[in-house]
This record gives C-alpha cells, sequence and structure tokens, in this order.
C-alpha cells in the first residue's frame, strides 16, 4: 500500500520546523527563505536540502551571524562594566551587613528604583561582578591602614 502524500501545507511547515523559522517562512503556499530572500522549490525535499547546502545560502548565513555577533558586541562593549551606582550599592550592603539576597525582595526594589531612579541589578549580578572589586578594595584599605 503507498504512503499517503501529506499536504503542502504540512510539508512546508515541516521544512520550516525541521530548519528553523530564522531560515524559512511560510504562507501555506510559498517556502521563503529569510536568508537569501528567495522563494524555494519545495515540491521535493531534496530540492529544500540542495537550497540549503548551496554556497550562496551558506555565504548569506554567515554574514548575517557575523552581523548578530557584531551587534552583540557592542553592545557589550557599550555597557560599562562597572557602574558607580551599583558599585557604591554592593560597597554599602557588605559594610552594613545586609544580604544581597534582599535585593530579590520587591517592595526594596522598587524602593530603591523609585529613590535613586537607578536599575537595581539582580543579587547574583553584584555577587558576580562586584562582590570581588568591594572585598579586594577593602583588603587594600586595611593594607594601607596598617602600613600607615
Amino acid at each position: 500500500m503507498p504512503k499517503a502524500k501529506s499536504s503542502n501545507v504540512c510539508r512546508l511547515r515541516s521544512y520550516v520546523q525541521q530548519y528553523g523559522e530564522s531560515i524559512f517562512s511560510t504562507d501555506g503556499i510559498v517556502l521563503f527563505c529569510k536568508i537569501c530572500e528567495v522563494r524555494v522549490a519545495a515540491e521535493k525535499k531534496f530540492t529544500v536540502t540542495q537550497h540549503v547546502g548551496r554556497e550562496k545560502h551558506l555565504r548569506a548565513l554567515d554574514i548575517q551571524k557575523n552581523r548578530i555577533s557584531e551587534v552583540v558586541q557592542t553592545l557589550i562593549n557599550t555597557v560599562p562594566k562597572n557602574n558607580a551606582f551599583t558599585t557604591d550599592l554592593c560597597t554599602a550592603m557588605v559594610s552594613a551587613n545586609i544580604p544581597l539576597s534582599k535585593l530579590k525582595n520587591e517592595n526594596f526594589r522598587n524602593f530603591l528604583s523609585k529613590y535613586t531612579g537607578q536599575y537595581i541589578p539582580d543579587e547574583s549580578t553584584i555577587r558576580k561582578n562586584y562582590v570581588g572589586n568591594t572585598y579586594n578594595n577593602t583588603i587594600n584599605s586595611i593594607k594601607t591602614y596598617v602600613e600607615n
């Protein structure tokens, strides 16, 4: 008994699922390659596989990945590594023996945001990026005090 032929819409959707929505899109009639910005013949799986393996598609995919990585790198470089407010917040909380986990309290976060006008980072961010510097600064100030 021969296989039942799947509908065109189901077949096109399966290609979109298989390769990802960032690669292909469909309106139920046409399979469109977002990378190359062309319509892809999708009557047979071989033609779709052949399109994905073509040099033009692979080059366009590399260009898109490079653009995305450049944007991410730009965003990473524009965000300051150590915000002065967050450094001061970390120092104040650590020196007052206030656990950083208190920053998880929504009322406390809202209070700080409202009256400082600053973004309050998550406690894990402060722990990863600021506690080490606060510790080193404290140790250095103790060393300086002892030397004098």
